[in-house]
């Protein structure tokens, strides 16, 4: 088992998060700053994005949250704004096809893509990013007086299918020559995974003294906790308490479904039960991004150029209103300094019919990789990342796990929205921005290395 501090990054389309476990026996602390205005007021987010200004050899390059401070209509600026889909689009080939039909045209074609990046700059955006964030995190944790980025080992959270492919192994050498010391254990964790242990435990990842994982601890507070409780005290209940864990960002949408033994919660996760696997996860091209940029091609042509300026802009409050009002709340939205509303008449019914159509291929998606491994019992849903604030979209994949049983789900919730469904609990913000940058960081992945057995 390491000893040493441990750092996690959820390397996101949008956004990076980062967090750091002083100790095995230390809760995980997210890294934050007054700078990172992005995320209502929890400041973890960290802008994956990178601009160059200028061409040749004086052009000028800035990332991360240094890149936000650069207008965005300054002459010479390119923007890199979605690359991390171009840096694994090469393990794109390693998903299992469960996006069919039209879902699998939109989410290849329709993503917000850096259209003209060659290699080249595709590599020093890279480079340049991991860069600069290591600067940034050094700073952040000498100010709580925590070790540098050199003197933790870090895990970086990735999607599935690009597990043991050539972008991982890039992206490791990247954050090596970047001076981050990668985990000896598990350095890259599919998302669905990390995602998983950092919503159920509620951002903390710690289990105390303990020297064995003690999942009773892990995963406190949960319903799948009350089933453990009830099977000790009255031998009644399921022996295998079935989790599903969705997450849906900016790019991909990440499921992991967990089988838990009520009678012996130390259970290998590893093993079957009746034939299902007790561990099994997925990820998808499937994101916010994507349906950005359909919602994009469905507006009015005096529309776009005020869209567009909103997503290339630097005041993240606007663009979140936007897509709060013409995603979420489904109603028009007036930019700043514009005297024509977006998304009324029959332009608020395109972009109406768009998103539900973005949610019920989330809710297919979510389907085909349950029919894969043939379950037919979920017990407990966990549902997080931005694209599950809209309730089409956490509707449908709640659907797709109510088929097989399940009566309850955590779903993510912000100021304003109605009363919740009875069988909906909200989440807290941490929980929903970064799950799984505080689960990469779980002592789990030290306790039990096995875990994944690759």
């Amino acid at each position: 088992m390491s000893h040493d501090p441990c750092l996690s990054i959820d390397f996101g389309n949008a956004f990076t998060k980062v967090a750091v476990r002083p100790a095995a026996s230390a809760a995980t602390i997210p890294v934050s700053h007054p700078d990172l205005q992005f995320d209502r007021g929890l400041n973890v987010c960290i802008p994956t994005m990178a601009v160059k200004v200028g061409t040749g050899g004086i052009a000028r390059w800035y990332f991360g949250a240094d890149a936000m401070d650069v207008p965005y209509n300054r002459a010479g600026c390119h923007f890199f704004l979605d690359w991390k889909h171009d840096f694994f689009q090469p393990a794109e080939r390693n998903t299992e096809g469960v996006v069919i039909g039209s879902a699998s045209q939109v989410t290849h074609s329709g993503q917000a893509r850096n259209s003209s990046i060659s290699p080249d700059e595709l590599d020093r955006v890279a480079r340049g990013f991991f860069d600069w964030l290591r600067l940034f995190l050094d700073d952040r944790l000498a100010e709580k007086g925590l070790p540098s980025v050199r003197d933790c080992v870090t895990r970086i959270a990735i999607p599935a299918f690009a597990i043991d492919s050539e972008p991982e192994g890039r992206l490791l050498a990247i954050l090596g020559e970047a001076g981050f010391r990668t985990a000896y254990s598990q350095p890259t964790l599919p998302e669905p995974l990390a995602n998983a242990i950092g919503i159920f435990t509620n951002g903390r990842n710690d289990t105390g003294e303990a020297l064995e994982p003690d999942q009773s601890v892990l995963f406190e507070g949960t319903r799948m906790v009350e089933a453990m409780r009830g099977r000790a005290l009255h031998r009644s209940g399921p022996l295998t308490f079935w989790t599903l864990a969705a997450d849906l960002g900016a790019y991909t949408l990440d499921m992991a479904v967990i089988g838990f033994s009520t009678s012996d919660p130390s259970r290998s996760l590893m093993d079957t039960y009746y034939g299902k696997e007790r561990f099994a996860l997925c990820s998808e091209p499937l994101g916010v991004s994507g349906l950005t940029q359909r919602i994009r091609s469905v507006l009015e042509p005096t529309n776009r150029s005020s869209f567009d300026a909103i997503l290339r802009g630097s005041d993240p409050a606007e663009l979140h209103l936007l897509q709060d009002n013409l995603f979420h709340w489904r109603r028009p939205f007036l930019p700043r300094g514009a005297t024509q509303a977006i998304g009324e008449g029959r332009e608020g019914e395109r972009i109406h019919r768009e998103v539900d159509q973005f949610a019920e291929e989330a809710g297919m998606i979510l389907r085909h990789f349950l029919k894969r491994y043939q379950y037919n019992r979920i017990d407990e849903v966990v549902l997080t990342g931005g694209g599950m604030y809209l309730p089409a979209v956490r509707d449908s994949v709640f659907r797709a796990a109510e088929r097989l049983g399940a009566t309850h789900a955590y779903v993510p919730a912000r100021a304003g929205d109605p009363p919740a469904h009875h069988v909906y609990t909200p989440l807290s913000g941490l929980q929903t921005r970064a799950g799984t940058a505080t689960g990469g960081a779980s002592v789990f992945f030290d306790l039990a290395p096995e875990i994944l057995n690759r």
